[in-house]
């Protein structure tokens, strides 16, 4: 699993940040977030947001047909173990219930 965020770019806001915010809580709470991400295995991207949003889309969609591409090609069955065929009751998940035997069957 990856995780996108965006780093730098500029700031436009009619309101100012309160003063330490950023450095009180914005910050540490990244950092948190982080450490929790790299601890669970999530690789980080980080974007440079003074690329335009154009460009910057194509990158993460880039990003993410080549991770749909891997993973396909992961789950792929290899040629030494070739695909079952899939029909009625064979591999596509579905059981047929059976009566269950009545105890006069049994007897």
């Amino acid at each position: 699993m990856k995780l996108i965020v965006g780093i730098g770019g500029t700031r436009n806001y009619t309101v100012p940040d309160p003063p330490g915010l950023f450095d009180g809580h914005v910050w540490p709470m990244y950092q948190k977030y982080r450490q929790e991400m790299e601890a669970n295995g999530v690789e980080v991207v980080y974007l440079d947001g003074m690329k335009s949003r154009e460009e910057l889309f194509r990158e993460v969609l880039e990003d993410i047909q080549n991770s749909l591409l891997n993973r396909s090609q992961e789950s792929a069955p290899s040629p030494a173990r070739p695909a079952r065929t899939q029909g009625p009751g064979r591999g596509c998940g579905h059981r047929t219930a059976r009566p269950a035997a009545s105890q006069q069957d049994s007897m």
